[in-house]
């Protein structure tokens, strides 16, 4: 480089003979201490305007090094800027020889690595712009003739796999129309099952990003179809390969809520053995979980649902019926015996559902779909079948980790303290909170504030409701000083309560607490208050206490104390 001087530069221009300049300028491309940017400027400044031979030599230098894959980034996209400017002072036909040389490479499977792939539309804009173009055969084409042939030419190569991903962001560039568009979304899909899975989440992510609305639909259903036949593989590689997808496709939804929307539209349609299969299931469950709408709303929801948005609803819903249908389906199934003998092995979703909740323990993209899934779960707590219920409790149970703890116990108060709650709402939350006391206790008690702000509660709820809780809460109440004492407070001041219903909770409370010895002084005294209260709270004392005390017998004789 020593030897390319600003004399030397100016010297080979005058002489017309740049291939000494050029070829040293290549050699040391990649040497940071090569400023290869201020000698292609000092050329293209000393070549005359009229010098059409030396600017294109120049032009195709500047696409050799983008040829590198090696290149800077920042080198490249300098270069890719002054190939820009110095498209007008090229003649056209020049510039349609390059585009063919460059379809070459493409239909030969040459280089697919570097940048030069991407002056192909900034070629195909200026020379599809002209009114007329000498096309490769040596006819004579409009502008717009030429670039749709071009266009064609290039959707008739052989698109190898490692050429995949380079041509979706090409075409993602290009101006084609729909028939064009869709020709091409087909064979990139095509080469699918043939890509390395680290390569297919940015694949989809410019097939779904350059797509239209039917195109989408291709996309989709061809990436699920796929995902889906992998289903087997439980491999670290592909768990972590899907989570990838799902993050790419959810933030090419935030882009473009048009893929959220016919995504809803492609799982209506298809059966419910494709809706639940793990990966659709785990990217519909992702994407109810989109917030971006233009227009947002609030609906009140059945259960725990809460705020939402009409994508989220329709995902769950379309989710819902999928589900309603395979729990027929099966019910049919289990009742013939024919039938049972002809399947030989049977979707079994709820395993999918519950794989899908393990999978969300894993960073990389699982995450999105946690929220998604926690909905789902409440969606299926609340249905009337008892199948679809128990596998609702048992995914919530699942999920429930230091990320969710939160939002589940929150939606499980609101549901226990709501007053319209139905029987079957209120025993199914009560079921799925008894398991997470049970088996999660130490998640539960990081939200002891929530636990503190139910038990303030009690005394508004009926006395049979009020003691289910109890009941349930009981073995974080005795490993928790801190619900003891806001237990005692709640009860001893519903004791002295004016209305009737409070003092039966709180005589029920007692009777839950009465087994616990810490608590036996605190829980007599309210006992004793309730004995000279009104017939129907002394009534409720007489009936309970005799077998409570029968049960324990090491607080028979407190228990007979506090008559006296």
């Amino acid at each position: 480089m020593e030897n390319i001087t600003h004399d030397h530069i100016l010297q080979c221009v005058q002489e017309g003979n740049l291939t000494e300049v050029l070829q040293v300028l290549k050699e040391n491309a990649l040497d940071e201490c090569c400023d290869i940017m201020t000698a292609v400027k000092q050329i293209l400044k000393a070549a005359p305007s009229d010098q059409q031979k030396l600017r294109l030599q120049v032009f195709h230098f500047m696409l050799s090094v983008l040829r590198n894959p090696d290149v800077s980034p920042r080198v490249a996209s300098q270069l890719l800027g002054i190939l820009h400017t110095q498209m007008p002072s090229i003649a056209v036909s020049e510039l349609a020889r390059v585009v063919h040389g460059l379809l070459k490479d493409v239909k030969t499977g040459g280089n697919s690595e570097g940048r030069w792939l991407e002056a192909i539309p900034q070629l195909l804009s200026r020379v599809g712009s002209c009114s007329w173009v000498e096309g490769p055969n040596g006819e004579t084409l409009s502008g717009p003739q030429w670039k749709q042939l071009v266009v064609q030419e290039l959707c008739s190569c052989t698109w190898t796999p490692a050429w995949a991903l380079p041509l979706a962001r090409l075409f993602s560039e290009l101006q084609v129309d729909a028939r064009e568009l869709a020709y091409a979304v087909e064979k990139l899909v095509q080469v699918l099952p043939q890509m390395e899975l680290s390569d297919i989440a940015p694949f989809l992510y410019q097939l779904l990003l350059l797509s239209n609305e039917e195109c989408m639909v291709t996309v989709l259903d061809a990436a699920i179809r796929f995902l889906n036949g992998l289903q087997d593989d439980r491999s670290s590689e592909m768990k972590q390969a899907e989570g990838t997808i799902i993050l790419h496709v959810v933030f090419a939804t935030r882009q473009n809520l048009d893929i959220g929307r016919r995504l809803v539209h492609l799982l209506k349609e298809r059966p419910a053995s494709f809706v639940l299969s793990k990966f659709s299931l785990a990217l519909a469950l992702a994407l109810a979980k989109t917030d971006p709408l233009a227009q947002q709303m609030l609906q009140v929801l059945k259960g725990a649902m809460n705020k939402t948005d009409p994508l989220a609803q329709q995902m769950l819903q379309v989710l819902k019926g999928a589900m309603n249908t395979h729990f027929e389906e099966r019910g049919h199934v289990q009742r013939s015996h024919w039938v049972r003998s002809l399947l030989s092995k049977q979707h079994t979703v709820e395993q999918c559902v519950l794989d899908v909740a393990d999978c969300c323990q894993s960073p990389g993209g699982w995450e999105e779909v946690v929220q998604g899934l926690v909905r789902f779960g409440f969606l299926l707590l609340d249905c009337n079948g008892l199948s679809m219920s128990e596998l609702g409790a048992r995914l919530i149970v699942r999920v429930f980790n230091p990320v969710s703890c939160h939002t589940i116990l929150d939606q499980l108060v609101q549901r226990l303290l709501a007053p319209s709650s139905a029987t079957p709402t209120l025993t199914n939350s009560l079921v799925v909170l008894s398991k997470l006391v049970t088996g999660r206790s130490t998640l539960v008690l990081r939200q002891e504030s929530k636990l503190i702000d139910l038990l303030g509660y009690l005394a508004r709820l009926p006395s049979a409701h009020a003691t289910r809780i109890l009941e349930v809460l009981l073995p974080v109440v005795k490993v928790s000083a801190s619900l003891r004492d806001s237990l005692v407070i709640v009860l001893r001041k519903a004791a002295f309560s004016r209305n009737n219903e409070a003092r039966k909770v709180a005589v029920s409370g007692c009777l839950v607490l009465l087994p616990y010895e810490p608590l036996l002084e605190d829980v007599l005294s309210i006992l004793s208050r309730a004995l000279v209260q009104q017939a129907s709270v002394r009534q409720l004392v007489y009936e309970e206490l005799p077998q409570v005390a029968h049960q324990n017998a090491g607080i028979c004789s407190p228990a007979v104390n506090c008559h006296k």
